[in-house]
């Protein structure tokens, strides 16, 4: 998604002199706003005084959706706008300055949009000014401000922004000594929109409240609680998943040299299909290709996939492999993992072997099972399993009578992979857990906890 400003803002004087201070209500001007196909993440520097949908819009977007992540919900806020009434429908029903907001455009067609009004009044952005967990913000500032400027305060923080052209998430983390780190996103813009994920439990400070904040106060009743995607009317946008490996990769290159250099992080999600015979096989699907800077001697990386409904997306339950490359042909392949349903965060992911080139990458030589972890469990379990060859992976969980309480199959390639085993639903107790794939098989202890 692209903005640019297209009338310098016009400032309408007083006449008491040339010292005297100007109110925002002296500045008028106008932006526009290129929505392409698809979800664009925007903000908006200008707005008129009332800024409904319906003022800001009308029917110029056609039937297209806005939403924003609200706090006090704990849930999106959205509003789509329905052709046969020409009105918008929904539960948000104003924009605001310092707000990041999603735009759907459905179709092929892109839009372009002129909104006039007051702009907010230019403060130098404050990192320190976001509240903890996830914030969906628009920064009001006079210029592009590096990233450099604005001094972190947790090494677990992340900003993230969206590139609407290849849909997908540019991140910028934090390094152990507290600089910024990231091969595409370093810097916050006055004219963009931006997802931040806080760590410290710490409110904004005491000051006037966002005009957004104001806004949504004032319409907080009734309110439309966990808006049903199956009614049509709320499409969910795509939310980050990120990714990384905080231990870093062992080492980058065949003579042991650090990784201080450029990788490339590539996503597969790996499916299944009916193959020949009319057995299930597995094929990998390239997703996301990252460019990443690592650290010297460490090879840690971070990297921000796409959970969503479109096109080239991940959901809930895929089963994801990354693949990490350098620049000398060198290549090695994480444990495959599960998307998780109770995290947008995975920053274990384990890779086994060295970065080396991609026709000497050994697969496993053997079948093994790894110890199940956490055991005791409360309502899931993970495991470890190395494959020598593609093979349907039958789990099975058997308590001390011998009956099977829990069992699923799982189609998997050669390799290693981290099984999610959801098993909450049995009963406390002890459980032997068989694992079998094709000729293999393996048993491991553990435990489950009320």
């Amino acid at each position: 998604m692209k903005i640019k400003r297209l009338l310098t803002i016009v400032l309408l004087l007083g006449l008491a002199g040339a010292s005297q201070a100007i109110t925002q209500t002296d500045v008028v001007g106008y932006w526009t706003h290129e929505f392409k196909p698809g979800f664009n993440l925007v903000a908006f520097p200008v707005l008129p005084d009332t800024p409904t949908l319906q003022e800001v819009f009308g029917d110029r977007l056609g039937s297209a959706q806005i939403t924003t992540y609200d706090r006090q919900l704990r849930d999106y806020r959205w509003a789509s706008f329905n052709t046969e009434t020409a009105r918008w429908e929904g539960n948000l029903f104003l924009l605001g300055r310092g707000t990041a907001f999603w735009v759907y455009i459905p179709g092929n067609e892109a839009k372009t949009v002129v909104v006039t009004g007051h702009p907010e009044l230019y403060t130098k952005f404050r990192w320190d000014q976001l509240r903890h967990g996830w914030q969906f913000f628009a920064p009001t500032l006079g210029k592009a401000e590096a990233l450099s400027e604005l001094p972190p305060v947790e090494v677990r923080d992340l900003v993230l922004g969206w590139n609407n052209e290849s849909a997908k998430f540019t991140l910028a983390d934090i390094t152990p000594d507290l600089t910024w780190h990231s091969s595409e996103l370093n810097q916050i813009a006055p004219d963009k929109a931006y997802i931040a994920l806080l760590h410290r439990q710490q409110l904004r400070p005491v000051g006037p409240p966002l005009e957004i904040e104001v806004l949504f106060e004032r319409y907080s009743e009734p309110v439309v609680e966990n808006p049903n995607p199956q009614q049509g009317a709320f499409r969910r946008p795509p939310e980050p998943l990120i990714v990384g490996n905080e231990s870093g990769l062992a080492v980058c290159n065949p003579n042991g040299e650090p990784c201080n250099g450029e990788l490339r992080v590539i996503a597969f999600r790996e499916r299944t299909r009916i193959g020949q015979g009319g057995e299930l096989e597995t094929y990998s699907e390239q997703l996301n290709d990252f460019r990443v800077t690592t650290q010297a001697n460490a090879g840690r990386f971070v990297v921000a996939l796409a959970l969503g409904e479109e096109d080239g997306m991940l959901a809930v339950g895929d089963r994801i492999t990354l693949v990490v490359r350098n620049g000398r042909g060198g290549e090695t392949r994480s444990t495959s993992f599960e998307v998780p349903a109770d995290t947008r965060v995975v920053n274990d992911v384990e890779f086994t072997e060295e970065l080396r080139t991609a026709e000497a990458l050994p697969l496993p030589m053997e079948f093994s099972l790894g110890t199940p972890f956490p055991n005791p469990f409360n309502d899931r379990f993970e495991l470890d399993v190395k494959l020598p060859e593609s093979s349907v992976v039958k789990v099975n969980l058997f308590d001390i009578t011998g009956r099977s309480a829990y069992n699923f199959n799982l189609p998997l390639g050669a390799g290693a992979h981290r099984l999610t085993v959801p098993a909450g639903g049995v009963s406390a107790g002890v459980y032997l857990v068989q694992v079998t794939a094709g000729k293999h098989k393996g048993l491991t202890k553990v435990a489950h906890l009320k």
